[in-house]
């Protein structure tokens, strides 16, 4: 019994392994008998034209709910590449296995259309609407799709390497699969509702344009996932750059609704993406410092230009020499001098801008962490055992300038080592 149940489900597994190696050559021979057109057919010029003018009397009955299966374009396996459709209203015809290579279908009507396996490699497909159409399995090579409507879009196992998509509308359409490396999609909105695209991403131009709606920028996390995997750091930064804008921007436009988000959108604004970009521009951070360091120069200096020797007690900057210090006079042994000394750094000469010079670097690295702290490093440079500090509106504004530039380090480090954004 035993013996005859286990040869029964030997039986099944055969059964079943048979059925599904022989389910897709029914597929695939089925899908061969419902084209009644051979492979490279090419239409005359007039029956591409009656076939247009049949499809549009059946889409007007399309529209009033009068089915008919008759008038509906069937251009599947036709050789159209080099054709001149532009404006043609192709919505829901039907052109699987065509060849539009080079093909012009600007401003083309392709709603809902039957594009599997299509070859479009150099097609211009600008301003045209792709929406609800299927693609999978498409050929876009160096496609031109700029400012087309691909919403709901099927471009599963679709191959977009080189296709320009500028300002393309990708809201809801299915990558599963695709292909989208060397894809320019610079300001497009990019929102797929499916699994993210083939792991080939290199090369993707424009991705930190990219945009998004409220709440669907999951899309694009999936995409920087790709990236990080293919070890594209630079292209990662773009898409972190999208992701976290577009976020600030929706904070921000919230405004009349939700103020916290607002306070939160314009503190990211100012913190992070005016200050590196989210990560993209990593050397802005630094930028910034030798730039508030150089505009400082000219008021530090303004604080020193003063005759050497006047007693004043206003703010300024002070040389302070320390205690026990080793002085070196000429035609003297070295010897250690007891007092500190305390006297206005006050120049009226070329000097004086060296000396602010100097009082800003050492301000802007005033601050460190542990051993890491550049001023103090600075400090043994020099040949004279001395330390500048300030009062006043001097001091003040050097302490800013230290609190700037240490935050300024910090996201610099931060964002150049790290991925402080995912």
């Amino acid at each position: 019994m035993r013996t005859f149940t286990m040869d029964l489900l030997r039986l099944l597994c055969l059964g079943y392994i048979g059925v599904m190696l022989t389910c897709p050559i029914f597929a695939s021979e089925q899908a061969k008998e419902s084209c009644p057109h051979v492979k490279g057919w090419k239409p005359s010029k007039e029956e591409l034209q009656q076939i247009l003018l049949d499809h549009q009397q059946w889409l007007e009955k399309r529209y009033k709910r009068e089915d008919s299966p008759e008038g509906r374009a069937n251009l599947c396996n036709a050789d159209l590449s080099n054709a001149e459709l532009n404006d043609a209203n192709l919505e829901a015809a039907v052109l699987s296995d065509a060849n539009l290579s080079s093909a012009k279908l600007n401003r083309a009507s392709l709603i809902q259309a039957q594009l599997p396996r299509v070859h479009l490699s150099g097609a211009e497909l600008n301003n045209a609407n792709l929406d609800f159409a299927n693609l999978n399995g498409a050929i876009l090579l160096e496609a031109k799709l700029n400012n087309a409507g691909l919403s709901m879009a099927r471009l599963d196992g679709a191959y977009l390497a080189g296709a320009q998509m500028k300002s393309a509308d990708l809201n809801g359409a299915g990558l599963n699969g695709a292909t989208l490396a060397f894809v320019n999609l610079a300001a497009a909105q990019y929102m797929p509702a499916s699994p993210p695209p083939n792991s080939f991403v290199a090369g993707i131009e424009g991705l930190s344009t990219v945009t998004f709606l409220p709440g669907r920028e999951n899309g694009l996390v999936q995409l920087r996932e790709l990236l990080q995997r293919a070890g594209l750091r630079d292209l990662e930064r773009q898409a972190t750059f999208a992701i976290e804008s577009g976020r600030t921007k929706h904070a921000i436009a919230d405004w009349p609704e939700d103020l916290s988000s607002v306070a939160e959108g314009v503190f990211r604004k100012v913190m992070f993406e005016w200050t590196t970009g989210y990560g993209l521009f990593p050397a802005r951070a630094l930028l910034i410092i030798v730039i508030v360091w150089a505009l400082l120069v000219p008021i530090y200096a303004s604080s020193i230009w003063k005759e050497p020797g006047k007693v004043t007690n206003t703010s300024g900057i002070y040389r302070i020499w320390p205690k026990d210090r080793i002085e070196t006079r000429e035609g003297m042994q070295p010897k250690l001098d007891n007092p500190a000394v305390v006297e206005p750094l006050h120049r009226r000469d070329i000097s004086t801008l060296g000396w602010a010079a100097y009082f800003s670097l050492l301000s802007t690295f005033q601050i460190g962490f542990r051993e890491f702290s550049v001023g103090t490093w600075l400090s043994r440079a020099q040949p004279r055992n001395f330390v500048l500090e300030s009062v006043g509106w001097v001091r003040t504004v050097s302490g800013l300038q230290s609190l700037l530039s240490v935050y300024l380090l910090a996201m610099w480090l931060l964002t150049y080592f790290g991925r402080p954004f995912q």
